[in-house]
């Protein structure tokens, strides 16, 4: 065994022989079928694609989504699949690409723990291909589902130490094997073949950007492109394409200690983790579905803040001061108080808090146009952003973002809450009909009820879904 942090070419796993990590990814994907998921595991995919659908098709109200939507108008292309914002068909390589984008503008989508958003990049490759392809409903669900078992190993195994993350490793840069998978699983591409499509993802993975999106006082405003999750999306499906057309690649993309993680920007590699119950033991579950239309690392100041608002009797006027203590990330990154445009505000703690308390709940969408409000600019004023010495401690050890919030009222009232992790967590888990909801919601400035209701239906009903193109022309 080698000694680098990266591992080496062969899998720990004795019982495996000698094929190496990426060769035991490879089969998974080849064999996984339907049959063997767990009815809960179906039922889960369902709720995550819908929520997905629902963030895709709300995130075209965005001004940002616009400028993709207005550019892939123009390019046009073969109609083969759809963009679900507008009912454009385009090329379905374009359509991974707007789908994608637009799945993450509304900052509503699903996130795995506290280092990815893997439905941005899986179910918007998925769909597109599987219109492409004239794949069923079973199939669609199927590569859905090995998408993120594959790529939450992925990211569970190049995870970097807390320092290295700080200017390392970004989420579209492992996120683009979600896309692939999903791909290659609806091509139906053989072990060989699986191996290459990893190689051409692995090679055309956006470069770490975290110094460069915006999250850091230095680097604001906020990239209105965020995590690039339309480019991920589009090169997963490309580099599927590819190798099932023959194009060979890297074969070794998780092996030897030139692996990925180290392409990835990444100073340490869990080898063992690519693979660890690998078709048994299910990650996907693990995925929170979001409650608020902002950065995950503001939803435990959102939660306290609704908590306290719901047990207390008490008016915005009579707020005197609102102290958020949170992690080192949180009170170094999110103290911002003029955010640029609406991406920089959803990672913005002083404005969201002040909207929260105003009436204007991110649960609902980021109301970025209410920031004007003499009242809402009243309560940014009175947000303090401060440390809790104890929050770093608990997200190395559990990956939740805890935060305490203290409102002191006029009256001298002091009411406090600590939330230790996030409503939408696995522990804290939103029941489906609230993911209806949140879809109905998203939709509605969009889409009619009626069209609304059909995609529901539609969802509700993948696994009987004999052709997923003819069902999403119902639509």
């Amino acid at each position: 065994m080698s000694s680098s942090p990266y591992g080496s070419a062969v899998a720990p796993d004795t019982a495996e022989g000698q094929r190496t990590t990426t060769q035991i990814l490879a089969d998974y994907v080849a064999g996984a079928e339907f049959d063997d998921l767990p009815a809960r595991v179906v039922a889960a995919a369902k709720l995550y694609i819908l929520d997905s659908f629902g963030c895709q098709i709300g995130g075209a109200t965005m001004p940002h989504a616009q400028v993709a939507l207005a550019l892939f108008g123009e390019l046009g292309g073969v109609e083969e699949s759809t963009i679900l914002a507008t009912g454009q068909r385009t090329t379905h390589l374009f359509a991974a690409y707007v789908n994608g984008a637009l799945a993450n503008a509304l900052d509503f989508d699903d996130c795995y723990l506290d280092i990815g958003h893997p439905a941005a990049t899986i179910v918007p490759a998925a769909l597109a291909m599987a219109e492409r392809l004239g794949s069923s409903g079973r199939e669609f669900l199927n590569a859905v589902v090995v998408g993120y078992e594959v790529s939450l190993r992925i990211c569970d195994s190049i995870r970097p130490t807390r320092e290295r993350h700080r200017i390392g490793p970004t989420m579209a840069t492992w996120q683009i094997f979600g896309a692939a998978v999903a791909a290659a699983k609806l091509l139906r591409l053989d072990r060989e073949q699986m191996l290459w499509a990893f190689g051409h993802a692995g090679v055309s993975a956006p470069v770490p950007s975290r110094l460069k999106n915006g999250l850091y006082p230095e680097a604001r405003p906020f990239s209105q492109i965020k995590n690039n999750f339309g480019w991920a999306a589009m090169g997963g499906v490309l580099a599927a394409q590819l190798a099932s057309r023959g194009l060979r690649g890297n074969r070794t993309m998780f092996d030897t200690d030139e692996n990925f993680a180290v392409m990835a920007g990444s100073d340490r590699c869990d080898h063992a983790r690519f693979t660890s119950g690998l078709g048994t033991e299910f990650l996907m579950p693990l995925t929170g579905i979001k409650q608020y239309g902002a950065c995950r690392q503001t939803h435990g100041t959102l939660d306290a803040v609704s908590a306290l608002m719901e047990s207390h009797d008490f008016e915005p006027r009579d707020v005197a001061h609102v102290l958020v203590e949170s992690t080192t990330g949180v009170h170094r990154n999110f103290d911002v108080r003029r955010p640029a445009h609406i991406v920089d505000a959803q990672f913005s703690i002083p404005p969201l808090v002040a909207l929260t308390l105003a009436g204007h709940s991110p649960a609902r969408r980021l109301a970025f146009d209410r920031l004007d409000e003499p009242l809402v600019q009243e309560l940014i004023g009175k947000v303090e952003v401060g440390l809790d010495p104890e929050a770093d401690g608990i997200f190395a050890a559990e990956r939740h973002i805890p935060a305490t919030v203290t409102i002191t009222l006029a009256d001298g009232r002091i009411l406090r809450h600590t939330q230790r992790s996030p409503s939408g967590d696995p522990e804290h888990p939103i029941p489906p009909e609230q993911v209806r909801a949140k879809f109905r919601q998203l939709t509605a400035p969009i889409v009619s009820t009626e069209r609304a209701e059909r995609i529901l239906a539609l969802v509700d009903r993948l696994d009987d879904v004999a052709s997923v193109p003819e069902a999403v022309a119902a639509w």
